[in-house]
């Protein structure tokens, strides 16, 4: 298999307060291992304390990190899409995974440079939680300039704070629109090829095989027939793999 070069950088805060003992002495046990080179156990640990249902951005980077020392591409495409998900702002995050889409076959080159790219990129830094604060701190403010107009009695400052509460509610209304298009975004049922094979017309190994897929691309998935999954990449391929080739990404 083709080998990463990544910038890999451990992660080697704590867990969150919600991980349990057991989890945090397994992330531990995780970075230590890591960093005496031993990839593999690492990576063992770092999916036994997943298994324990921690949902932490560094643990998933570490996992990311320590499947790319192996080699293993699909699997660190798969935690690092995942700790994007949960910490879509963390850089080295979003540096390891661009690193990364560059070795997969087939995958797709982002653009570089322009104000699209430049927008594109800020619109996936941005988490729902951040979203949803712009949205409390503009609410927050349109009322404000409300109540000021129905107290204050002075022209200039009624035409300031006609302004602000216009300026409150479009940013309101923006940041609203791009809440709901984030979610939609987000709730797509996304998952990663972690072993590469042929994409067949049917959930059967005698349909025709009308693609070859690259462990590490990012695909949608759809409907399941027995050990059968739906996946596409739009504009490229549409058809059926084993489903033990596909892990979801997650919510």
């Amino acid at each position: 298999m083709k080998k990463v070069f990544l910038f890999l950088l451990l992660a080697a805060f704590p867990l969150r307060a919600q991980a349990s003992e057991s989890a945090a002495a397994l992330y531990n046990e995780g970075n230590r291992l890591w960093k005496e080179g031993n990839y593999s156990v690492a990576a063992g640990k770092y999916e036994e304390a997943r298994l324990l249902g921690v949902r932490d951005a560094r643990l998933e980077y570490n996992l990311g990190c320590a499947e790319a020392r192996l080699g293993d591409v699909g699997r660190a495409r798969l935690a690092f899409e995942r700790a994007a998900r949960l910490d879509p702002g963390d850089e080295d995050v979003r540096h390891n995974l661009g690193v990364l889409r560059k070795s997969v076959p087939g995958e797709q080159e982002p653009l570089e440079g322009g104000a699209f790219e430049t927008l594109r990129s800020a619109y996936g830094r941005l988490s729902l939680g951040l979203i949803a604060a712009g949205m409390a701190a503009a609410w927050g403010l349109f009322w404000i300039a409300w109540g000021g107009l129905l107290l204050v009695r002075g022209p200039r400052m009624r035409a300031f704070l006609g302004v602000l509460r216009l300026i409150a509610g479009l940013l309101l209304a923006g940041l609203t629109g791009i809440f709901y298009s984030r979610r939609h975004h987000l709730s797509r049922p996304v998952a990663v090829v972690v072993e590469s094979g042929g994409v067949r017309a049917g959930p059967d190994p005698m349909e025709r095989e009308i693609h070859s897929v690259a462990a590490g691309r990012l695909v949608e998935t759809g409907e399941t027939a027995g050990a059968w999954v739906e996946v596409r990449v739009e504009g490229e391929f549409e058809g059926w793999l084993p489903q033990d080739q596909v892990e979801s990404v997650g919510p």
